[in-house]
């Protein structure tokens, strides 16, 4: 056989060359491709698992509270807090104490049928309270897994705004709340009156 001469050998080299860039070329992709390419990367990038999303909600320790946004939708005009009645029910199974104090708007106290009175100015200091803590969106964790010797107290608000009852332990109650129930309970200890203050207003003059 004869040797190839170099010129030969280059030629053939050349020829594979070509052959090896002579496939089908890569098509230049479209714009609307690039985009969709782009917002998956990106996609891909920020994709985070829910279990991770889970994590980064705020959850407030066990009594802590948290108030609401506060935010009034847009539209809306802001009213202040009011109620047609505030319960306090007081349990604690170790003293043998379970009752219920109900404040209605007017200013009318009941506890076990016994009626008293407080001024509306009571009546408004406590819608106040209720308001300062955001009452029917605020969030918390009150209670503990067992109550204890201690009270179990669930205060119900009742109103334009719906109803709501939020459920407390002593011991992990949090403070702005504490003064609500403490009001409240001081109401329930208030001696009889047979005429609400009004009343007794109107006879003395």
């Amino acid at each position: 056989m004869k040797r190839l001469s170099l010129f030969t050998l280059c030629l053939i080299a050349a020829v594979f060359a070509l052959a090896a860039c002579g496939g089908t070329p890569t098509p230049t992709p479209t714009p609307t491709e690039v985009i969709e390419e782009a917002t998956q990367q990106v996609d891909s990038a920020t994709a985070v698992p829910l279990a991770e999303i889970a994590q980064t909600i705020a959850i407030p320790a066990p009594g802590t509270l948290m108030p609401g946004s506060g935010v009034v939708t847009p539209g809306e005009t802001y009213t202040p807090l009011t109620f047609d009645t505030v319960q306090l029910e007081i349990f604690n199974s170790g003293l043998g104490i379970n009752y219920a104090i109900t404040v209605y708007s007017d200013g009318r106290i009941v506890r076990d049928d016994t009626e008293t009175f407080v001024s509306r100015e009571t009546v408004s200091a406590l819608a106040g309270l209720l308001e300062q803590i955001d009452f029917f969106d605020m969030q918390g964790i009150f209670t503990g897994d067992g109550v204890g010797s201690g009270n179990r107290y669930y205060l119900t608000v009742s109103g334009e705004r719906g109803s709501r009852t939020v459920t407390a332990d002593d011991g992990i109650t949090p403070p702005e709340l504490l003064a609500i129930i403490s009001l409240v309970q001081g109401f329930g200890e208030l001696s009889p009156a047979p005429t609400p203050p009004a009343a007794e207003a109107t006879e003395a003059t």
